[in-house]
């Protein structure tokens, strides 16, 4: 399994996390699984947004053009579209 580093922008708000995952669709799917995308939109500054995202809010996944091991996924529904960059991350051994 692979470290992947997910980088997410909300309305201009942005926060990180990791996830262990053996691809970047993969590390995706666990992410939105996982409670901390619900738990960061919990504020009142995301009212209107919905509560949370899943696979089928999937309407762009790529990777980024001439670069190794990094991914753009936006998600949208209702209207309102998130973006997470995706890097596959090397630990230090």
């Amino acid at each position: 399994m692979a470290l992947w580093s997910l980088f997410i922008e909300v309305d201009s708000k942005h926060y990180s996390t990791q996830v262990n995952a053996a691809s970047p669709k993969a590390a995706i799917s666990t992410f939105l699984r996982g409670k901390s995308l619900r738990s960061f939109m919990s504020g009142s500054e995301f009212d209107g947004w919905p509560k949370s995202f899943t696979s089928k809010d999937i309407v762009l996944f790529v990777p980024m053009e001439g670069l190794v091991n990094m991914h753009l996924c936006q998600l949208g529904r209702k209207g309102r579209y998130l973006s997470i960059t995706l890097a596959r991350t090397v630990v230090r051994a």
